[in-house]
């Protein structure tokens, strides 16, 4: 019994500790995160996080993939759904917006590692995260999403995901009217440059 406790209050210290060291990443980036802070905002000594993580690159790798898994668990439920049944780009982006809205912080985590991919030196995260989102490519129709070419795959992802992330944070702060169709924003704003990216000459 007690050793179940103890499991139990462990399991909870970890997710507190990675819960609040994602929203302090959310906030202000990978850069200006510290164990101190991270250890403020979970009510934790910074031995008990070293012990946990071993370093702050180890933790914010860790948050950074819960995030991860949390965008492939999030577009494998959603793009079956009747909403995202044409399997089009716009779809794919659209479910994209969804989670960039109702996951904000995660979501925040990953557009700030698209910013700056090059900070995880010692993971190429750039590969992981394609290869959790093939399954995901592979329910929709157009040439961007099958296309086989990785670095493609990832620099359109990249320009997906940033595009989405911040017109969700435009409406959520009011600068798009929520009854503005999304249609239009990807149709006019999206598209194009998704087009002139397609077009780049990578190998």
């Amino acid at each position: 019994m007690i050793t179940r406790t103890t499991q139990r209050q462990t399991s909870k210290s970890k997710e507190q500790i990675v819960d609040s060291a994602i929203r302090l990443i959310s906030k202000y980036g990978f850069e200006q995160l510290t164990l101190d802070q991270v250890g403020v905002a979970a009510n934790a000594k910074r031995y008990a996080i070293v012990a946990k993580y071993g370093n702050l690159g180890n933790l914010m790798q860790v948050c950074l993939q819960s995030s991860l898994d949390s965008l492939a668990l999030f577009l494998s439920l959603r793009s079956y759904r009747n909403d995202y049944r044409e399997h089009k780009t716009e779809d794919f982006w659209a479910l994209l917006v969804a989670f960039n809205t109702h996951n904000a912080e995660k979501a925040s985590v990953i557009c700030r590692y698209l910013r700056s991919p090059s900070i995880f030196q010692a993971q190429d995260f750039r590969i992981e995260l394609i290869n959790l989102l093939n399954p995901i490519y592979n329910n929709f129709e157009q040439g961007l999403l099958q296309n086989s070419n990785v670095h493609i795959r990832f620099i359109s992802f990249k320009y997906l995901y940033q595009s989405a992330c911040t017109y969700a944070e435009n409406r959520t702060s009011g600068q798009l009217s929520h009854t503005a169709p999304i249609s239009v924003y990807y149709n006019n704003k999206v598209a194009p440059e998704l087009e002139r990216i397609l077009r780049l000459p990578i190998n």
